[in-house]
């Protein structure tokens, strides 16, 4: 899962600048490495044998829990737009059938092109969802919730201003990977392989 800004024309140049700088900036990184291997390697040791003494159990959520995309914001003037582009792949060896839906309070402010379709194996498709801003300023906010083969969610957040007029538009990549294997921390009752709500009729 990734978030990130729509590119616009003049991000090419800027990644070019962003990237030799980056490249600069790797290359003394790498001169410094030189000179401290020995004092990594020294406490890279220590925190091995420190995490060899102290026990732990790194078990994920229950396998039935949505997965979160994560959050995004955006201010824009009142009557405009915001859009967020779901890329979403299907990982799968097997068809199923995406949905997208809003929910809240102000769920009526979101639409989605499409909001449902079928997606084979391996297949990617997008679904833009769309905010019509009202006339009215306030802050406005909804759950995006992508269902593939599992439930996916993302929170949105829109604050309506007069003077607002920062681009609101950002690509959001769904990447939905069935789960075949019985882990030792699964529970008995979870469905294999699919747990979404739409993702059981795929």
């Amino acid at each position: 899962m990734t978030v990130t800004p729509c590119k616009r024309d003049h991000d090419t140049l800027d990644g070019l600048l962003k990237a030799a700088v980056a490249a600069q900036f790797a290359l003394g990184k790498e001169l410094l490495g030189l000179v401290g291997t020995g004092v990594r390697a020294a406490c890279d040791a220590a925190g091995l044998a420190k995490a060899k003494s102290d026990p732990c159990c790194d078990m994920p959520e229950a396998c039935w829990m949505p997965k979160p995309l994560g959050e995004i914001s955006c201010r824009v003037a009142p009557a405009s737009k915001g859009q967020v582009k779901l890329i979403v792949t299907n990982h799968d060896y097997q068809p199923h059938k995406v949905t997208a839906q809003a929910a809240g309070p102000h769920a009526g402010m979101f639409s989605f092109a499409p909001a449902q379709i079928g997606l084979g194996p391996k297949e990617r498709t997008t679904i833009v969802a769309e905010f019509a801003a009202p006339q009215q300023p306030g802050t406005y906010e909804a759950v995006l919730w992508v269902t593939v083969c599992s439930d996916h969610y993302l929170r949105w957040t829109i604050e309506v201003g007069e003077g607002h007029c920062e681009p609101c538009c950002y690509e959001v990549t769904v990447d939905d990977n069935p789960d075949y294997v019985d882990h030792w921390y699964d529970h008995f009752y979870c469905p294999k392989p699919c747990r979404g709500i739409h993702g059981r009729q795929g």
